[in-house]
C-alpha cells in the first residue's frame, strides 16, 4: 500500500471512530432538556435525579468526542496539506464558526449544567441545559456546512498565483476551470459568497437527516441505559421507567422525521450527485421506468445486477415519477466534464477514465439496502 492509501485509512478509522460521539451527543442533549423540562414543569425529584445522571453521561461522550475531534483535525494538515491548503479558505470558514460560537458555547454552558445544580435556581439552570442542546446542533450544522461544500461546491472561485515584477498577486481562472497536477500548487479556492456556501443545494437536507439521526441515536442510548435498570430492577433508579417511555416517544418522532429527510436528501442527489445515485441501485445503464432492487447482488465486470427488481419505483423516489428517466452510470460524469479533465479523449478514453469518479458500486449497492432496511427496522 502507497502513502495515499495509508493516509486514507488511517483518516478513515480517526473519523469513524469520532463519529459515534457527535451525533450520539445532539441527540442525548435534546433527550436530556425534555426530562429537565418535566423537572421544571411537574417538580418531581426523580427527574431531577435523572437529568443530573444523563448530565454526567453526556459530559463523558463529550470529553471523548473533543478529544478524538482534535486529532481528525490535526490529520487534514499530516494526511492532507495540499487539499488544505487548496480549498482551507472555503472550507476552514465554518470550521471556525463552529469552533467560536457553537462548541465554546456548548462546553461553557455544560459546566454550568454539571455543576450548577445548587448555585443557580431552576429556571436558570434549565436555560443552561437547553443552550448545551443548542450549542450541539449548532455545531453540526457547520460541520455539514463544511461537509455539504465538498459535495456541491458553490460560492467561490478558483484564484491563481502570478508575479507581477516584485508581487505576488491572485487572479481568478476562468468559471469551470479545473486546474491541472501542475497549476495546484499555485491555485487555490477562495470565497465569493458566503451566503451561497450556507445555502449550498444539498446542505439543507444533510443537515435535517444528520440531525434526525443524531435524534434516533440519543433516543436509543436513553432508552438502552434505562432498559438496562429496569432489567436489573433497580429500585435505586426511580427515574428508569419513566423516562423509558420520554426514548420512546422521543425515537418515535425521529424514526419518522429520519425516514422523511433520508427521501429527501436521495431526491436531491438526483440533480446534484447522479453518480451516486446510479451507484444506490448499481443502474449502469439510462433507463426509464427504472427498477428498485429490493435485494441483490452487483457483478461489476459485467455491469449487472442480479436480484428482485420492482418496476418504475427506483424513478418514483427519484423524481416522483414512475416513467421518469434515470442516468445511469456508463454516462456519468458528463463528456463534458470529462473533457476538462483530458480535453484530447476520444470516446474510448472517456468510457475508461468514466469509472474512476465512480464510488464502489457493489459496496455502494449492499450498505444502501442494509441503512433502509435497519431504519426500517428502528421504525
Amino acid at each position: 500500500m502507497d502513502a495515499e492509501i495509508l493516509s486514507r485509512l488511517q483518516f478513515a478509522l480517526t473519523a469513524a471512530f469520532h463519529f459515534i460521539f457527535p451525533p450520539v451527543t445532539i441527540g442525548f442533549s435534546l433527550f436530556i432538556v425534555a426530562v429537565e423540562a418535566l423537572y421544571l414543569k411537574t417538580g418531581d425529584e426523580k427527574y431531577k435525579r435523572a437529568a443530573a445522571f444523563f448530565l454526567k453521561l453526556f459530559g463523558m461522550l463529550f470529553a471523548v468526542g473533543v478529544a478524538t475531534g482534535i486529532v481528525m483535525v490535526f490529520q487534514f494538515g499530516t494526511n492532507w496539506p495540499i487539499y488544505s491548503r487548496f480549498v482551507g479558505d472555503v472550507f476552514g470558514s465554518p470550521l471556525a464558526i463552529e469552533a467560536i460560537f457553537a462548541f465554546f458555547m456548548e462546553s461553557t454552558f455544560l459546566g454550568v449544567a454539571l455543576w450548577g445544580w445548587n448555585r443557580i435556581g431552576k429556571k436558570a439552570h434549565f436555560v443552561a441545559t437547553l443552550l448545551v442542546c443548542v450549542g450541539t446542533h449548532l455545531s453540526s450544522v457547520w460541520i455539514i456546512t463544511a461537509n455539504s461544500f465538498m459535495q456541491t461546491p458553490v460560492g467561490f472561485e478558483l484564484q491563481t498565483q502570478s508575479v507581477v515584477g516584485d508581487t505576488k498577486i491572485w487572479e481568478a481562472l476562468p468559471e469551470g476551470s479545473v486546474p491541472t497536477p501542475e497549476q495546484i500548487e499555485t491555485t487555490k479556492a477562495a470565497i465569493t459568497n458566503f451566503w451561497d456556501v450556507i445555502f449550498s443545494p444539498s446542505n439543507f437536507d444533510r443537515i435535517t437527516h444528520t440531525i434526525a439521526a443524531s435524534w434516533l441515536c440519543g433516543a436509543f442510548l436513553a432508552l438502552g441505559v434505562c432498559g438496562y435498570y429496569l432489567l436489573r430492577k433497580r429500585e435505586d433508579v426511580d427515574f428508569a421507567e419513566p423516562c423509558a417511555k420520554v426514548a420512546l416517544v422521543y425515537a418515535a418522532v425521529a424514526g419518522i422525521f429520519m425516514g422523511l429527510t433520508g427521501h429527501g436528501s436521495a431526491r436531491t442527489l438526483a440533480t446534484t450527485q447522479p453518480e451516486k445515485l446510479a451507484a444506490f441501485e448499481a443502474q449502469y445503464e439510462t433507463k426509464t421506468r427504472a427498477p428498485l432492487y429490493l435485494f441483490g447482488w452487483v457483478h461489476e465486470q459485467e455491469r449487472q445486477v442480479s436480484g428482485v427488481e420492482v418496476g418504475g419505483w427506483f424513478s418514483f423516489l427519484a423524481y416522483g415519477d414512475m416513467n421518469a428517466t434515470v442516468k445511469g452510470l456508463n454516462e456519468l460524469p458528463s463528456d463534458e466534464f470529462l473533457k476538462k479533465i483530458d480535453p484530447e479523449a476520444d470516446t474510448a478514453a472517456l468510457a475508461e477514465l468514466r469509472p474512476q469518479y465512480w464510488p464502489p458500486v457493489g459496496l455502494t449497492f449492499q450498505s444502501f439496502r442494509f441503512m433502509v432496511y435497519l431504519g426500517g427496522l428502528m421504525g
